[in-house]
């Protein structure tokens, strides 16, 4: 019986880690949005706003888990935009820190 309530919990934590998964790639794709029709304003600010706002459960923006967009500054029309975001989690088993999970989008 412990084992089995082992690994149902490793199931769910891993079902938790699979949404934030999910939530950080949606967030990440709707700053993309944002910075490919805001070309006009030659900052990253309102594309990280958007991740920051989308993925609200997340912390990210933060050193660890940053935010990055490139071209960083003047950028021009026509030119790529590429948004990414990085989130460290952590699988933990009743309480315990098992492994760290570092996901990227």
């Amino acid at each position: 019986m412990p084992l089995f309530a082992t690994l149902l919990t490793a199931v769910v934590q891993l079902g938790m880690i699979y949404r934030h998964d999910i939530e950080l790639t949606d967030a990440v794709r709707a700053g993309a949005r944002v910075a490919a029709v805001s070309r006009s304003v030659a900052s990253g600010a309102p594309a990280i706003a958007e991740v920051e706002q989308s993925a609200s459960d997340l912390p990210l923006g933060t050193a660890q888990n940053p935010i990055t967009v490139t071209p960083s500054a003047d950028w021009a029309a026509g030119s790529d935009v590429t948004v990414a975001a990085t989130y460290h989690d952590t699988l933990s088993i009743f309480g315990m820190s098992v492994t760290t999970i570092t996901l990227s989008s």
